[in-house]
């Protein structure tokens, strides 16, 4: 349950990033946001939107990158959930 509600706002706030224009990789990020593979390199991530395999068949205008923008504590919980697993 934890993991879901976890990965639900990371979707929903990555969601919310895009709408605003992600910034490119290796620019400033808003203070407090983080890269997921900054924080924890071995999360796999797939981030759909940014390339053809997904609903849409295309990227979605806002997915420059395929790349996860976190809140830091959001990217600390999915790692301390990534240890648990790993465990």
């Amino acid at each position: 349950m934890r993991f879901a509600f976890l990965l639900l706002f990371s979707t929903l706030l990555d969601a919310a990033v895009a709408g605003q224009g992600k910034p490119a990789i290796g620019s400033q990020l808003p203070a407090g946001f983080v890269y997921l593979r900054d924080v924890d390199a071995t999360i796999e991530q797939d981030i759909r939107y940014a390339g053809v395999g997904n609903f849409t068949a295309r990227p979605v205008p806002g997915y420059e990158a395929a790349e996860c923008v976190l809140l830091r504590e959001v990217a600390l919980a999915l790692k301390s959930v990534q240890a648990d697993l790993k465990g």
